[in-house]
């Protein structure tokens, strides 16, 4: 079912993370069930950020880690990009945040932070470095592909957030295994640019 108007994504995590049963959490988590049962593309978020928490509660003994917040648990292991769009091509990569230290996995190798003009015969519908077979951003048309390579990830799941330019989150999902490579598909439908966030999850003991 679709719906012209969705929650923000802050008041989705709120929602389901609030702890006291205060009246105003009590409207916004009343407010937010009442929303996801009409609207697939709420119910879809919600659910990831559910299916997170619990897997968080099973793993996370640590009392400062366990009382982190979904934002703060995921920023803890993730990478950040900006990715420029205009005329479905991809233009540049704006930059690339590490976010903790600690993280072993990287954007380094191959996004190349140079801008693509896709001059001479190359498809301009389609940009992708193809000399590289590790980490990819792919464009085509009005949708851009991520995909990782999953040696690199061992038991954890990569899960990616996308927000537009107004910076609204309109994804959030885990990234799907295909054939060796965790992969996710999100929708660029305008020009402007697109903020990419990845975190990840252990699924290790589920």
């Amino acid at each position: 079912m679709m719906m012209t108007e969705h929650l923000n994504f802050e008041d989705i995590v709120d929602a389901i993370y609030a702890d006291e049963m205060t009246p105003d959490n009590m409207r916004l988590i009343h407010r937010v069930q009442a929303h996801v049962m009409k609207c697939d593309s709420c119910r879809h978020i919600y659910d990831t950020i559910q299916t997170i928490r619990d897997w968080r509660e099973d793993e996370l003994s640590d009392e400062k880690f366990a009382a982190a917040s979904f934002p703060e648990l995921l920023k803890s292991a993730a990478v950040s990009l900006s990715v420029s769009i205009s005329n479905g091509c991809r233009l540049a990569l704006d930059g690339i945040q590490q976010l903790a230290s600690g993280l072993d996995y990287s954007f380094e190798h191959p996004l190349a932070l140079a801008a693509r003009n896709g001059a001479g015969d190359e498809d301009m519908s389609r940009l992708v470095d193809e000399e590289n077979d590790y980490n990819r951003l792919t464009l085509d048309g009005n949708k851009l592909t991520v995909s990782l390579d999953a040696e690199d990830w061992g038991s954890d799941i990569p899960v990616l957030i996308a927000a537009d330019a107004d910076k609204n989150v309109y994804f959030c999902d885990e990234m799907k295994l295909l054939d060796g490579r965790y992969t996710a598909v999100v929708a660029v439908p305008n020009d402007g640019t697109y903020d990419i966030m990845i975190g990840k999850t252990d699924k290790e003991n589920e």
